[in-house]
C-alpha cells in the first residue's frame, strides 16, 4: 500500500489481471468562485449585453417542428 500511496499503480491478478490498484485522488471542487473565473476572461465587458438579453424573449423553439417559422 505504501508504494500505491507514493503513486505506483499495481495490477491485481488471480491467474489473469482483474483489477488495478491506484492512488486515491482527492476530489477537486466542481465550482469556482466568480473572482477566480473572472481571471480566465480578461477584457472589457460587452457594452450591449443588457440590450441583447432584453431582446431575447426566453421562449424555446424546436427548429425541427413542422410549421416552425424560425
Amino acid at each position: 500500500m505504501t508504494t500505491v500511496e507514493e503513486g505506483e499503480h499495481l495490477v491485481v491478478t488471480v491467474g489473469r489481471p482483474v483489477a488495478e490498484l491506484v492512488p486515491h485522488l482527492e476530489a477537486r471542487p466542481t465550482w469556482r468562485p466568480v473572482a477566480e473565473l473572472a481571471t480566465l476572461f480578461p477584457g472589457v465587458d460587452d457594452p450591449a449585453w443588457d440590450q441583447d438579453v432584453a431582446a431575447v424573449d426566453g421562449a424555446t423553439v424546436d427548429p425541427f417542428e413542422r410549421g416552425s417559422d424560425r
